[in-house]
């Protein structure tokens, strides 16, 4: 729901203790009644509630605006900021835009389809911004470091936008996800997920479930995880790491000559050629419920890798293989620093 007032209302102190549910209409003795330090949210064109201020307006006419930056700081007698966390929800069908500031909220949409921007959180380490669209076909933008996006099944095919670092929480229903920024990260949940890496260098993990991971243009690494995966490079130094806990079908697509397989476990190599030549199935078998078909970048069946060496990390030894007679090889893997980035989450 939208909490909101129809007549002008200044407060300073403003914190969430009391929260009023949506009135159609309310009269003066009914806001001097009360208490102290209700919060009143508009919905229109800008909340400031660091100001502790709210224009009232009617109820039909907030269909399809903008909630726009909900604050949860305020100063206290020392001039210091004493942060509470914020919670405001949006109703009906209309397709809402809420945005929220660089402090902690709860930002719950409507029934529509909804937009969600978590604000950030700059220079609040521990913030946390919790978002949850609801029904309809939901867009979340996400900036800050500790942002969680809750959906529920069936309700929509919802999409994250977000810069740094995300990951999903394990039941969240979300569909689609697309990293950017430099070093950027993505980690998936048990659920399938279509998972897109940055225009810069980046991480994209599936986790479990069937996922489609996908590059956009520069060096990336992914990791299918547990489940049928498909995996497609791109233009950059791809890196399609196995780390030991795979599981499943996977498929890799545009696997280009710079590109390169890496393992955490060595593959066997029958005569000792450094050639590991796939089955009669055209796949690379790890285990019996394990393997992965690979497409070049022209479309064409690879039947074969090439074992280039290994490097050790974190007390971690890596083994790399790329298509023979490629230009590939370990400092491929090290060359963006990505292998090493990602030890660290393991």
């Amino acid at each position: 729901m939208i909490y909101y007032l129809d007549v002008a209302l200044t407060q300073s102190g403003i914190d969430w203790a009391n929260q009023v549910p949506i009135p159609t209409s309310m009269t003066k003795a009914e806001y001097d009644a009360l208490p102290d330090k209700t919060v009143f949210v508009r919905d229109g064109y800008t909340i400031d509630l660091s100001e502790g201020t709210s224009t009232g307006f009617a109820y039909e006419d907030i269909v399809g605006r903008t909630v726009n930056q909900i604050r949860g700081l305020f100063p206290d007698e020392n001039g210091d900021y004493d942060h509470t966390y914020a919670r405001v929800h949006v109703a009906g069908a209309g397709d809402f835009t809420v945005i929220g500031s660089s402090a902690g909220e709860d930002l719950y949409g409507g029934t529509g389809n909804d937009t969600l921007y978590d604000g950030g959180n700059a220079g609040f380490e521990y913030e946390h911004d919790g978002l949850h669209g609801g029904a309809g076909d939901d867009t979340y933008y996400i900036t800050g470091v500790d942002s969680s996006v809750t959906e529920k099944a069936g309700e929509g095919f919802d999409r994250v936008y977000a810069d740094g670092f995300f990951q999903l929480y394990p039941d969240s229903e979300v569909e689609f996800v697309k990293i950017s920024g430099e070093y950027a990260q993505a980690f998936g949940n048990n659920l399938a997920n279509i998972m897109v890496g940055s225009d810069q260098p980046s991480i994209i993990a599936g986790e479990g479930g069937n996922d489609t991971l996908r590059s956009d243009g520069a060096d990336t690494v992914f990791e299918g995880g547990v489940g049928n995966d498909a995996m497609r490079g791109g233009a950059g130094v791809d890196v399609f790491l196995y780390y030991g806990k795979e599981d499943g079908r996977d498929t890799i697509s545009r696997f280009g000559k710079e590109d390169v397989l890496v393992t955490t476990s060595k593959i066997a190599d029958a005569n000792g050629d450094n050639i590991i030549t796939f089955g009669s199935n055209k796949a690379l078998d790890f285990t019996a419920t394990s393997s992965v078909r690979i497409t070049d970048d022209t479309g064409a069946t690879v039947k074969a890798l090439e074992y280039d060496g290994a490097f050790t990390d974190g007390g971690t030894t890596y083994y790399v293989y790329s298509r023979v007679g490629s230009s590939a090889g370990v400092d491929s893997a090290l060359g963006s620093g990505l292998v090493t980035y990602y030890a660290q989450y393991q």
